[in-house]
């Protein structure tokens, strides 16, 4: 990647500690994210207890409809970025074939670690703290029903095609490959096409208004940033303004931040009243809407892009895909057990901050090893080999 979009590393490692914070208070401090017990949240006044961080945009710290959308979007920008800036058929040849490859090697890694884990008895949610919200969704998580030569084909193969039941964070998987392709696909249509830009744009209102594809409309908007920023030099100069930047960051913020709350009509009375109606069309839409112009700002923002292009930041960008695939098995095995150890000898808020960053600081362990034994040898491998395949 150009280092010009380096920072996008950044945002990318940001946006997968989200999904791990998310996840983690999902399955031990779900008040937090659902705004309180039922009774609670139907019986008390929209700034009080839990609804005061999961009804603002305070929640943004563990949204996941944020997050996932982003990584989306991200998706569609960074692989379409190189092409937009030097025209290559022969780039989009080697990236379609490279990104099966990309995604599925380590994908297996971490699937065989599930199955290593299962074998030796290592996951431990049975630990994990009863409530009525989540415990139905704790319990369904991670069932032991595949043999090795099975776990290998899921790995390979089905979890490209339909929703994982045995790792369920790789629900992304078919979106992201087949959208990939999706986008590649597109540009090999339009390569060296005057009006490229327009088949974009007709392809993202089909998305939306037609098939309902709001997951590949993310990949979409993100590959028609791309290409309206390099060919439509007005574009980066509007939202270079600084107002337009605010604005930016402000809608941008409210609406990506569209609670990830599951009682009805929970928005309505909140802080969220006035879209309160993404509670029956879609709020994948509020998703898309808001990252939309929160992308928009980052990338004409010089103070964002030097504060995402931190180191810190940069290494959890190289390692992200590492760490959102190896987070759930740390959360289900070693989490719920420091939390059970910790609850005989310290209070909850205290056990919640404790058994967060040690769990935090092994997920990071682990996803730095599998990021540096697999994916970046997988990248390695898969260059070489196109390589030879191509002659270059």
């Amino acid at each position: 990647m150009s280092d010009r979009v380096r920072f996008l590393d950044g945002l990318r490692g940001i946006l997968a500690c989200i999904v791990f914070v998310h996840h983690f208070f999902y399955a031990f401090w779900p008040n937090i994210v659902f705004g309180g017990p039922y009774e609670e949240f139907s019986s008390t006044s929209a700034f009080s207890g839990y609804k005061l961080i999961a009804l603002t945009p305070l929640n943004i710290l563990y949204n996941p409809g944020m997050a996932i959308h982003f990584f989306f979007l991200l998706s569609g920008y960074v692989q379409t970025y190189n092409y937009f800036h030097k025209p290559d058929f022969v780039f989009l040849q080697k990236s379609f074939i490279k990104r099966y490859f990309r995604l599925a090697i380590p994908t297996l890694s971490v699937l065989l670690l599930v199955f290593l884990f299962h074998r030796a008895h290592l996951f431990t949610k049975d630990l994990i703290p009863q409530n009525s919200v989540t415990s139905g969704w704790v319990k369904s998580l991670l069932p032991d029903n595949l043999n090795l030569f099975q776990v290998i084909r899921h790995g390979l193969v089905e979890c490209f095609s339909v929703k994982s039941n045995y790792y369920q964070v790789l629900w992304t998987m078919p979106t992201e490959l087949a959208n990939s392709w999706m986008v590649l696909i597109l540009l090999f249509i339009t390569h060296r096409l005057k009006n490229a830009t327009r088949v974009f744009v007709l392809w993202l209102l089909a998305q939306v208004f037609l098939m309902e594809a709001y997951y590949g409309a993310a990949f979409t908007l993100g590959m028609l940033i791309c290409s309206v920023e390099k060919n439509i030099p007005k574009f980066s100069a509007y939202f270079g303004k600084t107002y337009v930047r605010f604005l930016c960051l402000s809608i941008g913020l409210y609406f990506a931040s569209y609670p990830f709350v599951g009682y009805v009509d929970s928005t309505k009375n909140s802080f969220y009243g006035p879209i309160s109606f993404f509670e029956k069309v879609p709020h994948i839409i509020s998703y898309l809407f808001g990252d939309l112009l929160l992308f928009c700002f980052f990338l004409h923002s010089e103070r964002s892009k030097n504060f995402l292009a931190q180191k810190l930041f940069l290494f959890l960008g190289n390692i992200s895909f590492m760490f959102y695939l190896v987070h759930f098995l740390i959360l289900l095995s070693f989490t719920p057990w420091v939390f059970n150890v910790l609850s005989f000898h310290v209070g909850f808020t205290t056990n919640i901050l404790l058994s967060g960053l040690s769990t935090f600081m092994l997920v990071l362990g682990a996803s730095y090893i599998l990021y540096k034994y697999v994916d970046r040898l997988t990248l390695r491998l898969c260059s070489l080999y196109l390589k030879k395949l191509f002659n270059i």
